[in-house]
């Protein structure tokens, strides 16, 4: 199981998987409680008409509006009703968030999408798409990374880890690029002890040196997934030493060397 926060599935090659949509009615009153274990899938609600008390803790949250959206994560406890109006109308997605196979879970509170009404015809067509789970697979998509892009500029732009987005940048653009933590502590204008303890915490613990190898091995598996080029001329687009260092990277990552298949 592999936690995150909204801001990073921008760069996450997360996939979506389970998907369950509609489109619903809601009278005066009707409530949806997830108090004990919470939801078993993550939600994403657009609101077309009425509003919809959320409480958290019994305690009320926020209320949610017209052209507004909800994303309430897996696991999550809340419990939300209709007030202050004669019904309320909107489209529901149920869905499994994975990286690598493994279910994926974003460790954040509720996130209410107040500029949604963009989103309003992807939510309808979702809703509508029956078996067409392709359409409906690659709408949730793009609504998801449209999200976690604007979260991440917000993320970024004047929050905790603004002062390293310019390392972060450098790596994720050019990962077979060899940069030493002396250089991207420079370009952040940040001391290599700082740097690094600020780098981690963006990160979950990783360092750049294994930030920019898991890259890497993404990259690795895309590439040998995809491309039909062969491990040796892989090791060297990515910017290994050499077939065996890539290797030697490749295990330690995923725990096993690249099969023959792969290649």
């Amino acid at each position: 199981m592999t936690r995150t926060v909204f801001p990073k599935l921008a760069r996450m090659d997360a996939d979506v998987s389970g998907i369950i949509a509609g489109q619903m009615i809601w009278k005066p009153g009707d409530t949806d409680r997830y108090v004990k274990e919470g939801r078993r899938s993550n939600l994403l609600y657009y609101m077309l008409s009425g509003e919809r008390e959320y409480y958290i803790d019994s305690k009320p949250a926020f209320r949610l509006k017209a052209d507004e959206c909800i994303f309430i994560p897996a696991t999550t406890c809340y419990v939300s009703k209709v007030v202050d109006c004669e019904f309320s109308e909107g489209v529901y997605i149920d869905f499994n968030l994975r990286l690598d196979g493994e279910l994926l879970y974003v460790d954040e509170p509720l996130k209410v999408i107040h500029d949604a009404a963009k989103f309003r015809d992807s939510f309808i067509g979702i809703a509508g798409a029956g078996y067409e789970k392709l359409y409906a697979k690659s709408k949730l998509l793009s609504i998801i990374a449209s999200i976690a892009k604007s979260d991440e500029e917000s993320y970024f732009t004047g929050g905790e880890f603004s002062s390293i987005y310019s390392a972060i940048l450098a790596i994720e653009n050019n990962p077979e690029r060899p940069m030493d933590v002396a250089s991207l502590a420079r370009l952040c204008c940040m001391s290599e002890t700082g740097f690094r303890d600020k780098f981690k915490r963006y990160t979950g613990g990783l360092t750049p040196i294994e930030y920019r190898n898991r890259l890497r091995i993404e990259r690795a598996d895309e590439l040998m997934s995809t491309s039909g080029i062969s491990i040796g001329r892989i090791s060297d687009i990515l910017g290994f030493y050499d077939q065996a260092h890539f290797y030697r990277v490749y295990k330690k990552i995923r725990g096993h060397k690249p099969s023959e298949r792969d290649q």
